[in-house]
């Protein structure tokens, strides 16, 4: 926690928004690395259900992992009283796989929850996705040469695209 303490503090921008990304984590853990690192907001990856989001006093980012036959993810989803949701591709691991999902069942949590869109975003598709009408997108995976390590010019790319829209 120590090191993202410095990273936080050493962004300095009150316009950028500091994020901690949890997986099944403890309340507790939770709360000091709120407290201890200056987090600005939270991102609930894994099977958090929505009477341990209703715990934290800090804007909330759910992530639902989408499978490949879901068709009313809405359903599942509206009961969250979470600031923002997340919808990302399922893999066998929490956290992004670089893979899309079929984007089309994601509209009806657009039209009504703030909506970070995810799963296989990248410099081909970008303006598809923000056509779709999300709050946000996340393009992790998809500026990276390999898992970790981001790639300069397919950031550049995707950052071009986005200007254009």
């Amino acid at each position: 926690m120590k090191k993202v303490r410095e990273i936080v503090n050493s962004i300095g921008s009150s316009k950028i928004q500091k994020v901690g990304v949890f997986v099944n984590e403890r309340q507790d853990v939770v709360n000091k690395a709120i407290r201890f690192c200056g987090l600005d907001m939270v991102q609930f990856h894994g099977n958090e259900r929505e009477e341990y989001c209703r715990m934290f006093d800090t804007d909330i980012i759910k992530a639902f992992r989408i499978k490949e036959n879901s068709k009313n993810i809405f359903g599942e989803i509206k009961g969250y009283k979470t600031s923002y949701v997340m919808l990302d591709t399922d893999s066998e691991n929490f956290g992004g796989a670089g893979k899309r999902f079929d984007w089309s069942i994601a509209k009806p949590v657009i039209k009504r929850k703030k909506t970070f869109l995810a799963g296989g975003i990248n410099e081909r598709n970008i303006e598809e996705a923000t056509a779709l009408g999300p709050y946000a997108v996340d393009v992790c995976s998809g500026a990276e040469l390999f898992p970790g390590k981001k790639d300069l010019r397919k950031m550049r790319a995707i950052i071009e695209k986005v200007r254009k829209i």
